[in-house]
């Protein structure tokens, strides 16, 4: 891939701006977790008073309940008021009978004045919260939940009942609306018109802590975490640029790196398995052309292919991939008459080398019979073009069988498929991916698979990742599949023993 000028530039301040970009998420995040950290923190202070505070209502309201009677009478009011001194957060605890409030810790006849715990909570200074079970009812003052130093001036907080969403308790500039839709919608640690929200639920008890605040702390605590960051993110962003033009000048040479890749020998070969999927028997692979280099990088054939095929050295790769399947199977498979080896060519490689001869001089000298090489081929590299034409068809007078590779993605009509003499199809993994999904690609699929029916061909299914696909497409009788479902690409020893181990 020779690099194009304006390649350069482009790469240059992409490697400048990365590191920058990279610092100021990496800062953010710090900044959020720390703005987040110090609110949790916060939040589990707040509970734990809340519960606290609530809990102590509860038991004094089952102290309450356990006192006996006469009701009202003075060793009745003596446990009511002992119970009131006992716990610190209790403002009064009182007997009712029915709704009618008899008496207090504080009045001993409710009937002067006070005729119910409505009345008893508005003769006291604030809005009170009141618990009641049975006879008997506990009053505590609701700012007793959010009795807590602030983190700063802008924070808000509230205590909420998880039943109704009404709040038990607020600062005074907490909206009872905002701590009531926060609970609902669960904000829990989301940013919501400018406020980061914060919702705890209590474990033991139904209500829950929400706290809100605005996001200016947080991007004023980010924004200086940036700045400290900044020359380092510099220093980053200068170190980037200056490897980023060394990597583009290295590759401003792509034909010498491809030959000292052939000449240093980092090309090779695995063996991707190919299944019967009636039996599940291994009935061969595709060969598959590796390159790493020597600072030991694969790298991907979507890269070096396409690469060396426009600079005309493919022929030489797949003379290096002959050579290797000649080497690593040539035995195994004279041993195993049954079994085939998938070769990829491509165009140059139909038009530029002699690969008739190449292939015949490979079966003569190793002995395997040439309908165990399956030559494939993509829909592009014969159409309207003689040379390939002709190539495929002395191949395949001369036993080889011709597949079509990476099926249904170019021309794929009736009428090309027909002049060319073809064994069967391989068809691509989208349309194999496709297969139990609502799109227009899986009833592709099933066009795709009758029309090689129709025509006779052998099928070969790539990309076989899921028992549903495997499942799909032996019901539709298609022979062949291969793909992570049964195995992934495999050195020679190993596809050996794989292919062995899926014997009869």
């Amino acid at each position: 891939m020779k690099l194009r000028p304006w390649y350069m530039p482009v790469a240059i301040a992409t490697g400048f701006c990365a590191p920058a970009l990279l610092i100021a998420l990496v800062s953010y995040g710090i900044a959020q977790q720390a703005f987040l950290h110090r609110i949790d923190e916060f939040s589990g202070r707040v509970l734990l008073r809340a519960e606290m505070v609530a809990g102590e209502a509860q038991n004094a309201l089952a102290e309450a309940n356990a006192t006996s009677g006469p009701y009202c009478g003075e060793a009745h009011l003596h446990a009511l008021r002992e119970i009131e001194r006992k716990y610190r957060y209790v403002r009064e605890v009182a007997y009712l009978q029915g709704s009618t409030l008899v008496c207090t810790s504080h009045v001993a006849e409710v009937g002067k004045g006070l005729a119910n715990a409505a009345d008893v909570a508005a003769g006291l200074d604030s809005r009170f919260v009141a618990l009641r079970d049975r006879q008997h009812l506990v009053i505590v003052d609701p700012r007793f939940y959010v009795d807590i130093v602030p983190l700063d001036n802008t924070i808000q907080l509230g205590v909420v009942d998880t039943a109704n969403g009404q709040a038990i308790a607020r600062w005074p500039h907490a909206d009872p609306e905002i701590l009531k839709q926060a609970l609902a919608g669960k904000l829990d640690k989301q940013t919501v018109e400018g406020r980061i929200f914060r919702v705890v639920r209590s474990k033991q008890m139904a209500m829950a802590v929400v706290i809100y605040e605005p996001v200016m702390p947080f991007q004023q605590a980010w924004q200086k975490l940036l700045y400290i960051c900044m020359p380092f993110a510099l220093a980053m962003s200068l170190l980037a640029s200056w490897l980023v033009l060394r990597w583009a000048r290295k590759w401003q040479g792509p034909r010498a790196t491809l030959l000292e890749a052939l000449r240093r020998k980092q090309f090779f070969v695995q063996y991707q398995p190919i299944i019967e999927l009636d039996t599940g028997r291994c009935s061969g692979a595709e060969a598959l052309v590796r390159w790493c280099t020597a600072e030991n990088v694969t790298v991907s054939p979507a890269t070096f292919i396409p690469m060396a095929e426009s600079l005309g050295l493919l022929p030489q790769i797949t003379d290096v991939v002959l050579a290797q399947i000649a080497r690593d199977q040539g035995a195994f498979l004279v041993a195993n008459p049954s079994l085939h080896i998938s070769v990829n060519f491509a165009a140059s490689d139909l038009q530029q080398s002699d690969v008739v001869g190449k292939l015949t001089g490979m079966v003569a000298q190793t002995g395997i019979r040439p309908e165990q090489i399956w030559v494939e081929i993509t829909e592009s590299a014969c159409v309207n073009d003689p040379v390939s034409l002709d190539a495929l068809n002395r191949l395949h007078h001369a036993g080889f069988a011709i597949y079509i590779d990476d099926f249904g993605t170019g021309y794929s009509s009736l009428a090309y498929l027909s002049e060319l003499p073809l064994a069967g199809l391989k068809v691509d993994k989208m349309f194999v991916d496709a297969i139990g999904k609502a799109t227009a690609t899986a009833d592709i699929t099933e066009h795709v698979i009758a029309m090689a029916q129709d025509l006779n061909l052998n099928i070969v299914a790539e990309g076989i990742e899921t028992a549903e696909q495997h499942a799909y497409l032996k019901a539709r009788a298609v022979q062949y599949g291969q793909g992570w479902l049964f195995a992934r690409a495999l050195d020679a020893k190993a596809f050996q023993s794989f292919q062995s181990a899926t014997a009869p």
